[in-house]
């Protein structure tokens, strides 16, 4: 599973932003200062979109597919 792609079609939002927008939080940037100082990078993602209710922890948990999956499926479930 192609976790940008997914994170992406999610939100509405394409994929360069979503990779851009996982690079800046890996890198240690908080959601504000990616909304207001980098919107070049991220083809200006505002805060709303970055603090979507599984965005940020998805994007934490990228680097390890396992709890991944595991977070996208319990977040698919309460939505349904």
């Amino acid at each position: 599973m192609d976790i940008i792609a997914k994170i992406s079609e999610e939100l509405g939002i394409k994929r360069h932003q979503t990779e851009a927008a996982v690079k800046l939080i890996d890198e240690g940037n908080t959601i504000p200062f990616i909304a207001r100082y980098r919107k070049e990078a991220t083809g200006a993602l505002n805060d709303e979109v970055l603090r979507k209710r599984w965005l940020f922890p998805a994007l934490r948990l990228i680097a390890r597919p396992f709890p991944l999956i595991l977070y996208l499926y319990v977040v698919k479930s309460q939505r349904t």
